[in-house]
């Protein structure tokens, strides 16, 4: 059995507004462009585990709040 763990990016960008936080924001906080962060939300550029983790640490969320960002699918 194969675990297949996704990243819901239209929650990850629905959080990031709900929070105030701007493209441009974001980016500068992770040292990347907004154009960048735009990518990463709408799935036209991989997100790592890395960035994706800097990007929950700046809305502030929780270890055990990051769950709401994942769909999980077992084949």
């Amino acid at each position: 059995m194969k675990l297949v763990v996704v990243i819901n990016l239209k929650r990850l960008k629905a959080e990031r507004i709900a929070n105030g936080i701007t493209e441009a924001e974001m980016g500068k906080k992770l040292n990347k462009s907004s154009s960048i962060i735009y990518k990463y939300e709408n799935g036209s550029r991989n997100l790592s585990i890395e960035n994706f983790c800097k990007m929950i640490d700046v809305m502030g969320f929780k270890a055990k709040d990051v769950n709401i960002f994942f769909a999980d699918n077992c084949d």
